[in-house]
């Protein structure tokens, strides 16, 4: 959570919902972090496809996902767990280790890892 909240200038984690992945090496040491997409205040597509083409292209042995929710709620929505189920099964298929999706809000953050949904 920390290494993304730095990715949300003051203000920001609270206007809009915003998804960064971070690309990990086989120790999972973190090698880039990208946006994703932007999206509006209660919702951020997920950019599988740009996911998957940045873990390429540097390399990644895995993939760990962050978003924001604006309203300050910690609770994942079915566009999160259904999302993070796809990308989970991309993540399988093309051999990459799916480590989390994280939510951040303000003043704390959510683990789908830490929760038992991966």
């Amino acid at each position: 959570a920390d290494a993304f909240r730095k990715f949300y200038p003051d203000g920001t984690i609270e206007y809009c919902e915003i998804m960064y992945a971070a690309l990990l090496d086989n120790q999972f040491r973190i090698i880039g972090i990208i946006r994703c997409s932007e999206g509006v205040l209660d919702s951020a597509l997920f950019n599988y496809k740009k996911i998957m083409q940045a873990a390429l292209l540097c390399n990644a042995k895995a993939i760990a996902i962050c978003h924001n929710h604006p309203s300050g709620s910690l609770t994942p929505s079915s566009n999160d767990k259904e999302g993070t189920r796809k990308l989970m099964e991309m993540c399988r298929v093309m051999q990459y280790k799916f480590v989390d999706h994280i939510i951040l809000t303000a003043e704390s953050y959510y683990s789908f890892n830490d929760n038992g949904l991966l």
